[in-house]
């Protein structure tokens, strides 16, 4: 399990006790979400972020987690990105090279569409994937209950994290609201969206309580997608027959 995948496994949970002695501190809060600045630079933004989203490796992060959206000509060297401080890979084109799927040590996620076939999203959930990316066509704040369950239409195929990509950030209440859906990253253009604005909707996103049990803090503790069953639905309780095994209970006349 690469550490991005650790890192959203934790989201919204307390992290680890300080060593030492006296008075015991407060335990540093994960998010709830991350904040994903697409483009940016590691002087000026990184801070302003979670982590960045670049185009193109490069080996200036000072030390700063990144991610690499990669698409059909992007030449991916694992060991050599990990050493650089990437920390995971987004796919954004089906024509990638697959040997980035072979990148144990990052993260990795692929762009997702409304609409898929249920054998595609089958493949999607099968596949080597840690989350997966969505940008809504269209959205518009403050969200109504339509444009909430038209997210949830996309979310609920999946038991995996997903990432939304906004080209305008949302409010506090909607922050609430993607929370719940769940959503695990929000993506935003830095390009666009100053570091400032960035650097508040982050501080907003770390002041969001986590979730509740009910409503999906866990993705892996959701029913898997399109009603298949899991091994654990076969493993105890079932009362087929296997080789006759109750024949010997019966008494021969």
């Amino acid at each position: 399990m690469s550490k991005f995948s650790d890192r959203l496994s934790n989201l919204g949970q307390s992290g680890p006790a300080r060593m030492g002695f006296g008075k015991s501190a407060a335990r540093e809060k994960n998010p709830v979400m991350l904040v994903i600045g697409r483009g940016g630079d590691s002087e000026n933004d990184a801070k302003s972020v979670d982590l960045l989203l670049r185009t193109e490796a490069r080996s200036d992060s000072e030390g700063e987690p990144w991610g690499l959206a990669v698409g059909a000509s992007t030449a991916v060297d694992a060991e050599t990105l990990e050493n650089n401080g990437c920390q995971f890979l987004i796919f954004e084109s089906e024509d990638a090279s697959a040997a980035g799927l072979l990148a144990e040590e990052l993260g990795k996620g692929i762009e997702v569409t409304d609409g898929l076939p249920e054998h595609r999203v089958r493949a999607l959930e099968d596949g080597p994937f840690d989350f997966f990316l969505y940008r809504p066509a269209e959205i518009k704040w403050p969200l109504t209950v339509g444009s909430a369950l038209k997210l949830q239409d996309l979310i609920s195929c999946f038991s995996k994290h997903i990432f939304l990509e906004l080209s305008d950030l949302p409010g506090k209440a909607d922050l609430e609201v993607l929370k719940n859906l769940p959503v695990s990253a929000i993506i935003v253009d830095l390009g666009k969206v100053s570091s400032a604005d960035a650097a508040k909707l982050k501080e907003e996103v770390g002041k969001l309580e986590p979730r509740k049990p009910n409503q999906g803090s866990e993705r892996s503790a959701f029913l898997p997608a399109s009603g298949r069953a899991t091994s654990e639905s076969f493993d105890e309780g079932d009362d087929g027959f296997e080789g006759g095994g109750d024949d010997d209970d019966w008494d021969d006349e």
